[in-house]
């Protein structure tokens, strides 16, 4: 472990120390095995000056051609925004029944995104993973399980910038024409870690629906499909379905260029 502690840039490590110290309850890995990850695949992480504030990328692999990509943004050392996805391909979605159950046993969002993106791209496939392989289906895939920006900070592209890095780090071995799927949940807007963080489960409201109209027309803004799925459980504070979701489908062109 020191050997590799010496291998790792102190900046880098100073991060990964913090980013432990919090999500250590939460993730799979063990801090071991994580330094280990990343001082033999730095690729693996990114660690950004943007603005003054730090983002620290990190991603693992949690089943087989599937990924947890986490991005935590720190002003010196607190935690100002907060993000979480799966990241896989459309295939894997479609014909895993693995990721099915990974992702219905993680939450309600990670179910319905689930859900959401086999019908919407392909709604002649009876749901769930009831093929072995589909046409067409190598898109990437990121399945937002939290995103958020503490509210003083907002208004710094910080979100944008959230938003970017982690589609990068989606592409980042794909050349030629690639394209990429992301699904965001509106709700909740709550905090994880950082100033807004609240001790308190969050509870399906309706009280918040304001704060799910911004977001919905912020996401909107970025191009975004907005769906609203019926209600199953609409009672009041009733931990019942997330009605509301944002999918964008993305197409570029990488170029790979010669290494100099």
């Amino acid at each position: 472990v020191f050997a590799m502690i010496e291998l790792m840039k102190k900046a880098d490590k100073k991060y990964l120390d913090l980013m432990y110290s919090l999500l250590k309850n939460w993730l799979t890995p063990t801090y071991e095995e994580l330094l280990e990850r990343y001082t033999e695949y730095p690729q693996e992480y990114s660690l950004e000056e943007i603005d003054s504030y730090t983002y620290f990328l990190f991603c693992y692999p949690v089943l087989p051609e599937v990924e947890q990509i986490v991005l935590l943004v720190f002003e010196e050392d607190r935690i100002i925004a907060d993000l979480a996805c799966i990241h896989t391909t459309m295939d894997v979605l479609l014909t895993r029944k693995d990721l099915y159950d990974y992702m219905s046993e993680d939450s309600d969002w990670s179910y319905l995104q689930h859900y959401i993106l086999c019908n919407y791209f392909y709604p002649e496939i009876p749901y769930p993973c009831s093929v072995s392989s589909v046409d067409n289906s190598r898109q990437d895939v990121l399945c937002f399980s939290n995103i958020y920006v503490s509210r003083r900070f907002r208004r710094q592209h910080i979100f944008s910038n959230m938003l970017s890095m982690t589609y990068e780090r989606a592409v980042r071995y794909r050349t030629g024409n690639t394209q990429c799927i992301s699904c965001i949940s509106l709700d909740p807007d709550v905090a994880c870690y950082g100033e807004d963080s609240s001790d308190v489960p969050y509870i399906y409201s309706m009280k918040d629906e304001t704060d799910r109209m911004r977001n919905k027309s912020i996401l909107e803004g970025k191009g975004y499909t907005v769906l609203k799925l019926e209600e199953t459980e609409p009672q009041e504070n009733s931990d019942g379905t997330k009605l509301w979701f944002a999918l964008l489908q993305q197409s570029i062109l990488i170029e790979q260029t010669d290494s100099m």
